[in-house]
């Protein structure tokens, strides 16, 4: 399977997990989180807004994942909107906010 498929065999797997458990918010994270690692910014961005609308108490969480997708989309406004209302889990606001500062001195 390429690596970039969207039923790569991890991929499959945690789509199994929601299927089986739709009320764990950290499952879908973890899946918008996967698509986000294999460069597959609309499916990370998908499943991050159904988070975000989904599942309010981690919302924070969800926005960090958003704002690295519709970044690696172009989107930088967009990005830093969403980054400035997300936490910082497993490092994606920093990172993110750090290409977008790389990308403002590129210009």
């Amino acid at each position: 399977m390429a690596e970039n498929n969207a039923y790569a065999n991890d991929i499959d797997q945690a789509e199994k997990k929601i299927f089986v458990n739709r009320k764990d918010w950290k499952l879908y994270f973890d899946l918008a989180e996967l698509y986000l690692a294999k460069g597959m910014w609309h499916h990370a961005s998908a499943t991050s807004i159904y988070g975000i609308s989904s599942f309010a108490a981690n919302q924070e969480e969800f926005e960090a994942l958003l704002g690295c997708s519709v970044l690696h989309m172009g989107l930088v406004s967009e990005a830093q909107f969403h980054l400035g209302k997300a936490s910082e889990i497993n490092g994606h606001k920093q990172g993110c906010l750090s290409e977008i500062q790389a990308l403002s001195r590129a210009k």
